[in-house]
């Protein structure tokens, strides 16, 4: 499958140089993530085999193992077994993969619930200004359409949370920024992660749940009506009041 997608390795081999003595393993990776990333190498191409990539970056086979063993985990490659369609293929890089990897770094280094929120309520702010500035009718219809989706009184958490997290994506789809629509949504899982358990708390609770719904309707209104600056202030003040329900008072930008 990959043989009449990509590139076969006798014609990618050419793009590495030999690897860095010091933590080998590391220069392999950053050299074909590089190749990746720039599109020297695309979708489908066939990277050598093992045996290959030791003569190519001058390496032993533990550290082209571990190499190939970083990039697989990371999404960037696949291996495939057989004789004829088994290699080591680049994998098509996707908006989730970047999504995942973002959050997986936001939890290595454990990133505290004060910075998330912080990070929250700036982003979203110009996220709604933008969106205010950006959004087109479709965009609006999606946003309403969610907003609805809320409004009966006994929704279930499962089903809210799913709303409540609908709708701020699609705010952030609104505001046409790509980098922003792909950090937001690492921030989102993040905090999920993170805090779960207290979400379904208070979350769980009517007159919360009830708020939150009022203040959608409200930063719709204001998208509608192309009002950038309100729209700014209104969504971080909707981040704000909702982790004053959380978070100890320190911990909120006021």
């Amino acid at each position: 499958m990959g043989l009449e997608n990509g590139r076969d390795f006798h014609e990618t081999r050419q793009i590495f140089q030999k690897a860095s003595p010091t933590r080998a393993f590391e220069d392999i990776v950053k050299q074909i993530e590089d190749a990746i990333i720039s599109g020297e190498l695309k979708a489908h191409d066939r990277i050598p085999s093992e045996r290959e990539l030791q003569h190519i970056f001058g390496v032993g086979r533990a550290s082209v193992r571990e190499a190939i063993r970083v990039l697989e985990s990371a999404g960037m490659v696949e291996v495939r077994t057989g004789a004829v369609s088994g290699g080591i293929f680049v994998k098509p890089l996707t908006t989730a993969m970047t999504v995942e990897a973002l959050q997986r770094l936001f939890l290595l280094e454990k990133i505290s619930e004060r910075e998330l929120v912080e990070f929250r309520q700036a982003v979203e702010g110009i996220t709604g200004y933008w969106a205010a500035k950006r959004a087109t009718n479709e965009d609006i219809k999606r946003i309403q359409d969610i907003v609805d989706k809320t409004e009966p009184g006994d929704i279930k958490w499962d089903e809210f949370h799913a709303a409540d997290v609908e709708f701020h994506l699609a705010v952030a789809d609104a505001a046409k920024n790509r980098i922003n629509l792909i950090v937001m949504q690492a921030v989102r899982q993040t905090m999920i992660r993170v805090m779960r358990i207290t979400f379904k708390n208070l979350m769980s609770r009517r007159k919360a749940r009830d708020a939150i719904i009022e203040e959608h309707q409200v930063i719709l209104e204001t998208i509608k009506n192309r009002n950038a600056e309100k729209a700014r202030e209104l969504m971080f003040s909707h981040i704000t009041n909702f982790y004053k329900g959380i978070l100890d008072e320190s911990s909120i930008v006021k």
